[in-house]
């Protein structure tokens, strides 16, 4: 009985040191592979970082809130497309250029991160969603 208690016990502990060495060295060729890219196929970037985006003399600066939202107060040069809206037939006809770079926002990052996934399945290449909205800018708004 006691040489099966101590067979028992050699083989628990022969379990758990391999489980130890197979965890270990897992980490270790995660460590040593090339570093993951971002999944997301557009950028996210402070708004607080966006003055030069937005200033780009080619950019294309999209508003992906409601109309009414984009009425009470938007960024200057911006577009109002809701995000809603951005399925519904040829976008194509707003946006020809799917090379053109592309900046949306909304109101707090949650629409525009959904509006880029969008923009990148439809093949645009150049998109920047604003993080944190229109909440976070501190700058002027306009309301033409």
């Amino acid at each position: 009985m006691e040489q099966l208690l101590l067979l028992a016990a050699v083989i628990c502990f022969g379990a758990a040191v391999l489980k130890f060495a197979g965890s270990r060295f897992r980490a270790a060729e995660r460590r040593d592979a090339a570093p993951a890219k971002n999944r997301e196929p557009w950028r996210t970037v402070p708004i607080q970082e966006a003055a030069p985006l937005l200033a780009a003399e080619n950019a294309v600066i999209l508003d992906v809130r409601t109309q009414e939202e984009f009425d009470q107060g938007h960024l200057a040069g911006a577009v109002c497309l809701p995000v809603e809206t951005l399925t519904d037939g040829d976008l194509t006809v707003l946006l020809p250029d799917k090379h053109a770079p592309l900046v949306v926002y909304c109101r707090t990052g949650h629409r525009s991160a959904e509006a880029a996934q969008i923009l990148s399945e439809l093949g645009y290449e150049d998109i920047t969603d604003l993080a944190g909205g229109i909440l976070a800018w501190d700058g002027e708004t306009v309301t033409d």
